[in-house]
């Protein structure tokens, strides 16, 4: 059955891709960051956006197949790919991204019951507080918006997973930092948009998240585990 729908899937995907980065370059044209404007003329290929959504979309398909699990997972990871090119584009995390994500994972886990419900809640408070306590640490240099976007993401993912996305994104995020720093293509107060490095840590959170699950023996509840 996936075999039949690959073809298709990829079609939509990669469309799909490019159709969020066009939405998101357009809605951000009139909060134009120049420190950035390497990476929005390279995003705004068509082809670029459109072939890194169609990868994700289609991991997330081998891993969750045509299940309720996918639905979610998709979903959170439209949120997180167009939060990230507007943040890359503008700085801007715009807060109805994160709510929506938030909202949503909210009503589906309180559907499902306490357990599911009690482990989205705690996944967006120790996101929070994470970013929370980074963003104090580095003085304003990380915005407000990266910490919205988590608390939506971690309403989502639930603690395992929204603690494993962070690790990745904080992991990546550095090593970029750093390699931009020591090649001088910015100063050290110049501000870099961290909202990718969370969202990619997210999309590879739900991902592998069977991964996590089946070789560190850590418990996943609903929806990404029983």
């Amino acid at each position: 059955m996936k075999k039949i729908l690959l073809i298709p899937l990829c079609i939509l995907f990669f469309i799909l891709g490019a159709l969020i980065e066009k939405f998101a370059r357009n809605l951000t044209r009139d909060l134009y960051l120049s420190e950035t404007s390497r990476f929005r003329s390279f995003f705004s290929r068509p082809w670029i956006p459109g072939a890194f959504f169609m990868v994700s979309g289609l991991l997330l398909f081998y891993v969750w197949g045509g299940s309720f699990s996918f639905f979610i997972a998709f979903l959170l990871t439209v949120g997180l790919f167009f939060s990230a090119l507007t943040d890359l584009y503008s700085g801007y995390i715009f807060d109805a991204v994160p709510a929506v994500m938030g909202v949503g994972s909210f009503v589906f886990r309180w559907a499902a019951g306490t357990s599911p419900l009690f482990d989205g809640i705690t996944g967006a408070l120790v996101g929070i507080v994470i970013m929370a306590f980074i963003r104090w640490i580095s003085r304003g240099g990380m915005g407000i918006g990266d910490v919205k976007l988590i608390g939506g993401m971690g309403l989502g993912l639930g603690l395992p997973l929204t603690l494993y996305g962070l690790y990745i994104g904080i992991l990546v995020g550095g090593i970029v930092a750093g390699w931009l720093l020591l090649t001088h293509r910015v100063h050290r107060k110049q501000p870099i948009p961290f909202g990718p490095f969370i969202a990619l840590g997210g999309i590879i959170a739900l991902a592998t998240a069977p991964f996590l699950g089946t070789y560190f023996n850590i418990v996943l509840v609903w929806p990404w585990g029983c």
